[in-house]
């Protein structure tokens, strides 16, 4: 300061005053909190309201307790629409002496901005003096909570108070407009507002909700022009900056909604409503990544906004981040059924992946309310196509066209409801008057071409395609269309030839490729079919025609898991086609894991559960799961579906079977043979059955009806085998059963050929059969007990324990193949013998026979008194087996224990009296051997 005294006093006096003014301005002495205050009113004058929000922050650092500078604070706070900081500042000018009533009407409006209705309408009071306009604006704020809160009657009553303190006021207009607007009376509203803004042009309220009712009427350049004023009348309000930036998204006016997003945002960092504007303009552009950037930090801003949830839902669909997008939606739907996007854009989503029953829950209850709504016309019909529901897809596409009887896709939805009805007169009709006004639109002749063809009009479509073809050289939707009518009228070789054309444009044209793999089955050319489908798949991993050939392929080769992982790709990339879920669920029902493929098939239900084909497959895993309660369900609901009433015969018959109901279930199953014959699953459970009550004559008609039906089915064969082992017709037998081998080899097949072939005195060829098993099937305990009892019958007692020995190094542990080397070598190798009872014991400590070789063993051993705890073990397990009770007889004589072996025996007298001589096979044996037993005590 001392330099700047000395400049003063050097200077001339010509130039002083100027350069006093200059020095003093750059000084930047601090001011006092009056000056500051002073100078924020003069910046809220000009409207300037950054400036005058930091000379008030300086007013109050030099004085925090300037009530004045909290209560202008607040206010500013009021005007950008911080409701909350509004109500701190004012609260506070209140405690520092500020009148309550200066600062009632803008505490009011701080709780209203923060849509704490309750609080507002119960906690703050009007004070005493107001004066009549502030009253009624009082009123109609109250009013206009209880709108808010769904209050329409409550807030008529506010409105009349209003009326009554200042009958003349804009605000008593205001409130009646309101009124209007929510009875939905947009008219009268409008009228209101005109009122009101007669007697004051710059009321902002008044031209902020007359521009929402003109935005509501599509007259978006009036509203942008009213909000505009709004912001003018007051300055500045965000609200209205907020919707005057939606205004100008709907007139595409992305420039100046960006400049409004910049405006709130430079006023209120982090604000939401910023951010969403940046969203949605982002989404309108064209520019989902930028959106979604914008509305992640909405969301995080404000988790429970719906619209921004909406709108992100939106970005992350165009994002290809569908199921993101749908767990979104669902949300808000799961909230408000009625909240319209977000069913819209939901629905949409589940169309594209298939989901058309859920679809179509969701956009039915607006289909009254919607009727005259194009957009939603379209998008409707579109999913009724789609499902297949033709008869209610022309009733809403004949809507639609009347709506706008020019409008192109209203034309072609109509027509192809027409083609899924099979009118294809009115179809051609509907295509003929699109391709008048637009001949270059090829969708439409495609849907043309598709109409000939389903009304088998070949000449027309040949001629419709060949137009096309010619008209647009080398179109592969033309191309692809030639190629299918050579398919359909069995010109085999062009439609090879139109789909290698085809290749040659478009090498990975997978259409064309899955054609010529079909042409490839057609010609019976299975390695070329592979290989195509090879390519097909190599092309377009997932692909379902290729998935279903090729896992088909895995399986019959034995590579389940690679076939497995085709049709969980193909499920996974193809949500809306049924036949790769069917095809894993047969393959899991085929391996005995009904389980699995009722977990298959689960997740389907919401898409297919109307289907006859799941809910067939469905039933078939719940039977073969036993679940007869979740079956019978399904059932009622195939029972609504017309056709198919011998399967559902059939179905029933296994029902009622599981439920044991047998007669029942001999009815349905007759039903079911009556009707279908010639089903092979039908057929097989009838053949049965029949087997079963020994009717073998009708057993025997069936099967071989069977067989003239289905020459190459492998299961024809293997029942028709094992009935002629039942019938101990073993050379028949082994003619069906190697057949059935050869065709589809399996565990079962394999033993019953074995047995057939042993009865059949083919003993080399038995062992040779069930050896091979072993190598393709695993050590399975059961071939090597069949190997081991063909040896014994066959009396060749050294190799059925040498096969039953090597099962056990094998690791094979089975409790049957302990028992009988137990009993084979009790005799040669008793302490062998007796460790490999014990082990037997061991594993099936419940099975009478097992327990009965262990005692046995250790008699012969003298170990007496555990040998009979075993054989009295066994005769209790037995539940009345007389050869057990007999060997526990016998080893009471070895031990000496005469006076119980009596008792025993007079035990197994009275049973022989009260069984039938006639009926009981090998009852002499038994009686024959008592009687030995009695002659040695």
């Amino acid at each position: 300061m001392k330099e700047l005294v000395a400049m003063i006093k050097n200077t001339k006096k010509s130039g002083f005053v100027l350069l006093f003014m200059l020095l003093i301005t750059g000084c930047d002495r601090d001011k006092t909190d009056v000056e500051y205050v002073e100078q924020a009113k003069h910046y809220q004058d000009a409207g300037e309201m950054a400036k005058a929000g930091i000379e008030l922050k300086n007013a109050l650092r030099v004085n925090p307790n300037n009530g004045e500078a909290r209560r202008l604070l607040g206010m500013l706070y009021l005007t950008i629409g911080n409701g909350e900081g509004a109500e701190k500042e004012l609260q506070r000018a209140i405690d520092l002496k500020i009148s309550y009533q200066a600062v009632a009407l803008p505490l009011l409006r701080s709780v209203y901005l923060q849509r704490d209705y309750r609080r507002m309408l119960q906690q703050i009071k009007m004070p005493e003096g107001l004066d009549r306009e502030s009253q009624a604006e009082w009123y109609v704020l109250r009013g206009r909570a209880r709108i808010e809160m769904g209050q329409l009657i409550d807030a008529r009553a506010e409105f009349a108070a209003a009326a009554k303190v200042a009958p003349e006021s804009k605000q008593v207009l205001l409130g009646r407009s309101l009124d209007a607007f929510y009875s939905k009376n947009y008219e009268g509203a409008e009228k209101l507002l005109d009122f009101a803004l007669n007697k004051d042009p710059k009321f902002a309220e008044a031209l902020t909700l007359k521009g929402d009712i003109l935005r509501l009427q599509g007259k978006l350049q009036e509203a942008e022009a009213l909000y505009t004023s709004a912001i003018s009348a007051r300055r500045i309000n965000l609200g209205d900056v907020y919707k005057r930036a939606r205004v100008r998204i709907d007139l595409k006016n992305y420039t100046g909604a960006e400049a409004d997003a910049n405006s709130v945002a430079a006023r209120v960092p982090n604000s939401v409503e910023a951010h969403l504007l940046r969203g949605i303009i982002g989404l309108n552009n064209g520019n989902a990544e930028v959106a979604e950037t914008s509305l992640r930090e909405a969301a995080r801003l404000s988790p429970g906004n719906e619209e921004v949830q909406y709108y992100l839902a939106v970005a992350l669909n165009l994002r290809n981040q569908p199921q993101q997008a749908k767990a979104i939606l669902e949300s808000l739907v799961i909230k408000d059924p009625y909240f319209y996007p977000a069913v819209l854009a939901l629905s949409t989503i589940e169309i594209k992946a298939g989901g058309y029953n859920r679809a179509k829950v969701l956009l039915l209850p607006f289909a009254a309310s919607k009727k005259q709504d194009a957009g939603f016309l379209k998008l409707y019909v579109d999913l009724l196509i789609r499902a297949e529901e033709y008869p209610d897809a022309l009733s809403y596409a004949l809507k639609l066209v009347e709506i706008d009887s020019q409008d192109v896709a209203s034309k072609v939805l109509l027509g192809s409801a027409y083609l899924g009805l099979g009118r294809y007169a009115d179809a051609i009709d509907q295509f003929d008057r699109v391709l008048v006004a637009e001949p270059d639109n090829y969708l439409v002749r495609g849907l043309k071409v598709k109409t000939f063809i389903a009304a088998g009009q070949m000449d027309q479509a040949m001629e419709a395609a060949s137009k096309w073809a010619q008209d647009k050289k080398h179109d592969i939707n033309a191309l692809l269309a030639l190629a299918e009518i050579y398919r359909k009228i069995g010109d085999l070789k062009s439609a090879r030839d139109t789909y290698s054309t085809i290749l040659t444009v478009q090498k990975d044209n997978v259409v064309a490729m899955n054609g010529i793999a079909q042409l490839n089955v057609l010609a019976k050319r299975g390695a070329d079919a592979l290989s195509s489908y090879q390519a097909l798949w190599s092309a377009n991993p997932g692909n379902v025609d290729a998935a279903l050939a090729l896992s088909a392929e895995d399986f019959k080769q034995g590579k389940a898991s690679a076939g497995i992982g085709r049709l969980d790709l193909a499920i996974d990339r193809n949500p809306a086609d049924l036949r790769p879920m069917i095809s894993l669920g047969e393959y899991y029902l085929n391996a005995n894991r009904a389980d699995k493929a009722v977990s298959i098939l689960r997740p389907g239900e919401n898409k297919f559960g109307n289907d006859p084909n799941w809910l067939n497959l469905m039933v078939a895993a719940l039977v073969a799961e036993k679940n007869t309660d979740s079956a019978k369900s399904l059932m009622e609901r195939l029972d609504k579906i017309p056709g198919n009433e011998g399967i559902k015969a059939y179905w029933w018959a296994q029902i009622h079977a599981l439920s044991g109901e047998n007669e029942l279930a001999n009815m349905s199953l007759e039903k079911a043979y009556q009707i279908n014959p010639d089903n092979l699953r039908i057929g097989l459970a009838y053949f049965r059955k029949s087997v079963l009550i020994k009717d073998y004559d009708k057993a025997k008609s069936v099967i071989d009806l069977l067989a003239r039906y289905y020459p190459d089915e492998p299961e024809v064969y293997a029942q028709r085998g094992w009935y002629g082992l039942l019938l101990k017709q073993p050379s028949n037998a082994v003619s069906d059963l190697k057949i059935a081998y050869e065709k589809a080899p399996s565990l079962d097949v394999l033993i019953n050929l074995a047995r057939a072939a042993f009865l059949n005195n083919q003993l080399s060829y038995s062992v040779e059969l069930l050896k091979s098993g072993l190598k393709k099937f695993g050590n399975n305990a059961v071939l090597f007990k069949e190997l081991a009892e063909m040896y014994l019958v066959s009396g060749k007692s050294d190799q059925a324990v040498q096969i039953m020995r090597e099962a056990v190094n094998a690791g094979v542990n089975d409790p049957v193949i302990y028992n009988n080397l137990a009993w084979q070598l009790k005799a040669k190798e008793p302490a062998a013998a007796l460790w490999y009872a014990n082990k037997a014991v061991e594993l099936a400590p419940s099975a009478a026979g097992v327990q009965d070789t262990l005692g046995q063993v250790l008699i012969e051993q003298k170990q007496y008194e555990q040998g009979l705890r075993a054989l009295s073990e066994a005769v209790r397990l037995s539940g009345g087996d007389l050869r057990i009770r007999l060997h526990y007889i016998e080893a009471l004589i070895d031990a000496r224990l005469l006076a119980q072996a009596k008792n025993e025996i007079q035990v197994v007298e009275k049973m022989l009296q009260k069984i039938d001589s006639s009926s009981s096979e090998g009852l002499n044996v038994i009686i024959d051997k008592l009687a030995e037993l009695k002659s040695k005590i």
